[in-house]
């Protein structure tokens, strides 16, 4: 009787089909160029990036709000969807692509915020729709043949604040300025 309840739950265990995640792990991360120190008088490139576990079918950046006290952004690149890349992080692969590109100008010095940008996103998620089963014609390659089920999964996220420190230009030295032609008394 205990082999027969068993075997039963065994087979109940291998026939069911996995139940599918529904909710995908998205990260959006803004980086400054530089590690965020600009030059008065200098530009630097901002760069938003979208991290998933799952391939992006399509993504949307919440940009209206461009406006930066002590500088300007302009937007340089939009990121296409099909462009993805693979990225590992804390040692987990991500699917990675650039949303968008951003020069960014100071205009005082100091410390300059960038806003949070919001980013939401379709993720494709991949079912096997049949149960697995091995082939003797196919053997190995079996898990190729199967037909999957995608269907597409929304999420959304937000990138931090990111403080850009800018500082005045340094001085020229003696050397720098004798070999621009700048006569030294």
């Amino acid at each position: 009787m205990k082999q027969l309840f068993l075997l039963l739950s065994v087979l109940l265990i291998t026939c069911t089909p996995l139940a599918a995640r529904t909710t995908g792990e998205l990260l959006a991360r803004t980086m400054v160029a530089n590690e965020g120190r600009v030059v008065m008088g200098d530009s630097t490139l901002v760069s938003v990036y979208l991290y998933s576990d799952r391939p992006i079918h399509s993504y949307r950046l919440d940009d209206r709000r461009l406006k930066v006290k002590g500088g300007r952004l302009r937007c340089i690149y939009r990121g296409d969807s099909r462009r993805q890349s693979l990225t590992r992080l804390n040692g987990k692969p991500y699917y990675t692509l650039v949303c968008a590109q951003y020069v960014f100008t100071p205009s005082k010095k100091g410390r300059t915020t960038l806003p949070a940008w919001a980013v939401k996103a379709e993720l494709i998620e991949e079912t096997v729709t049949t149960q697995r089963r091995i082939d003797p014609f196919f053997g190995p390659f079996d898990s190729w043949f199967t037909p999957t089920e995608r269907k597409l999964v929304k999420g959304k996220t937000r990138t931090k604040a990111v403080t850009v420190e800018v500082n005045e230009a340094p001085r020229k030295t003696i050397r720098q300025l004798k070999s621009s032609g700048k006569n030294i008394i």
